[in-house]
């Protein structure tokens, strides 16, 4: 549901729920220290978002692609 052009841009596969990302980390060996749902407060926010694009898409692709086309020094 939260799939937006910004995964795209980034190669965003997939998204872990809890679980699967402690299992994953103690696979490899890593021990987490604290896991949570902290980002849950933004849900609604990142909800709202995503069913914005799909109504009105945003100009760009993604925040990855803001300041194309400016030079740069690098």
């Amino acid at each position: 549901m939260l799939r937006g052009q910004h995964d795209t841009a980034a190669d965003v596969e997939k998204r872990y729920d809890l679980r699967e990302m402690e299992r994953k980390l103690c696979a490899v060996g890593m021990q987490p220290e604290h896991i949570s749902h902290a980002n849950i407060f933004l849900f609604p926010i990142a909800a709202a978002k995503r069913l914005a694009e799909r109504i009105i898409p945003p100009q760009s692709g993604s925040d990855l692609t803001l300041g194309r086309g400016r030079s740069t020094a690098c």
